[in-house]
């Protein structure tokens, strides 16, 4: 078991969880999504056009903590 694997295996049967991103004055900003374990990969899906996608693409550094 890897270390990512590790992180992640408290969510594996979490069907939520708070994602944090960081507006561009770095105000953090959380928001509950979705998510998806497989392995040592975590996925979430939203829409193209929503604030948190934004926010990734301008800092892709998140947190996310179980809800």
């Amino acid at each position: 078991m890897n270390q990512s694997t590790q992180i992640l295996e408290p969510l594996v049967k979490q069907w939520a969880v708070l994602l944090t991103t960081y507006r561009r004055d770095g105000t953090p900003v959380g928001t509950a999504v979705n998510i998806v374990v497989e392995g040592d990969l975590a996925y979430f899906r939203t829409w193209a056009t929503a604030w948190k996608l934004r926010r990734i693409r301008n800092n892709p550094e998140v947190e996310f903590a179980p809800s």
